[in-house]
Formats: structure tokens, sequence, C-alpha cells
């Protein structure tokens, strides 16, 4: 199993960014999960028998996903107020390791 925190980039618990996020990630036929005191820990469980390409698929579609859903969310006004040009939504970084 492996997991990935989402925060904002104000250090808070990004659980909401994570619930788009799964439905993006489920669209595209990946299932993962959520997790963690905060519920903004996404969470893969990839089978023991994975090969690089299939490895390669499911993070670029993670990375097109997460994309997809920062900037979806940056362009939509916090409740209750107008939109900052700065944006008022969360945001995550990913990083695949070497």
């Amino acid at each position: 199993m492996l997991g990935v925190e989402l925060v904002a980039p104000t250090g808070e618990p990004a659980g909401a960014l994570l619930d788009d996020l799964l439905e993006a990630l489920k669209d595209e036929g990946i299932l993962a999960g959520k997790t963690g005191p905060h519920r903004n820990v996404l969470t893969l469980m990839p089978p023991l028998v994975i090969t690089d390409a299939e490895i390669d698929q499911v993070l670029a579609t993670l990375d097109a996903a997460l994309a997809t859903t920062t900037t979806a969310r940056q362009q939509q006004p916090p409740p209750g107020g107008q939109a900052t040009a700065a944006g008022a939504a969360a945001g995550a970084q990913s990083k695949r390791p070497k």
C-alpha cells in the first residue's frame, strides 16, 4: 500500500481536493482510496505483480487527474465569497520517485 498526503499551499489538509481527485481517477478506471485522520491521504494498492508500463500508466493518469482537479478548484470561488486573483483553492504537488 502506498499513501500520498494532499495538503493545501497553506499546509491545511486537502480532503476536498482528494474527493475530486478520486472521482477523476475512477473515471479513468483507477481505483484508489482515502484515509488518514483528516481524510486527505490518497491510498494506492497495486497488485503484487505489476509491470513498469502499468505503473507508468497509473502515474501518468494520476498526474493528469491532479492537474485537472487542482486547476478546476482554483477556478471556483470560495464558499460565500469572490475568487481572489491568487485563487483560494487547495493544491498539491506530485513527485515521481526516481
